[in-house]
């Protein structure tokens, strides 16, 4: 329980100082399907180098926050990209998957508010180092993009976007 309550109350921060007071009807809406529970499944991904952890891609999808709490809940972390062999099995698990896919990963501006282009590993709270930014990203146009996705676009192949927090997409989640 105090574990939701973290939750509730960092996004509550977030949605008032990215959105001022208007963020109160969008946070109840998030504390409301925090309680929600859901039939969720995980499909465990392949990998190429055996590594200790492994990847599990959703069955649904969610915005950041909640994918972050549907892993928690999975007993799972929100994934984490900390090296190029990490990036080499994810690519290598969702070589299949079709172009325009994006999928949530941990990585997020919300823990700096302060210094804007710090990004961090929120299931870790360590910083990004390794990258795998996608041509002209990270950016922020068209507003508020604090968040990580692995993309898949066939112009430029696969790597990493950062997102609007909000937007719904799939998520892999990784053994802690």
């Amino acid at each position: 329980m105090m574990l939701k309550l973290f939750w509730v109350l960092l996004v509550a921060n977030f949605f008032k100082e990215s959105f001022g007071s208007g963020a109160n009807e969008t946070t109840a809406n998030l504390t409301e399907s925090l309680h929600t529970p859901a039939n969720r499944t995980f499909t465990k991904l392949p990998l190429r180098l055996g590594d200790s952890r492994s990847f599990h891609l959703s069955s649904d999808k969610a915005n950041f926050f909640r994918a972050l709490v549907n892993c928690q809940q999975a007993k799972f972390q929100l994934a984490a990209i900390l090296s190029e062999n990490d990036e080499h099995d994810l690519n290598y698990a969702l070589e299949d998957v079709s172009d325009g896919s994006r999928f949530w990963l941990s990585g997020t501006q919300l823990i700096d508010t302060k210094e804007q282009g710090n990004f961090y590993w929120f299931s870790g709270g360590s910083p990004v180092i390794y990258t795998k930014w996608l041509k002209g990203e990270p950016n922020s146009q068209l507003g508020n993009k604090s968040c990580i996705m692995w993309e898949q676009r066939a112009s430029v192949g696969t790597g990493w976007s950062n997102n609007d927090c909000l937007l719904k997409a799939q998520y892999i989640c990784q053994t802690v």
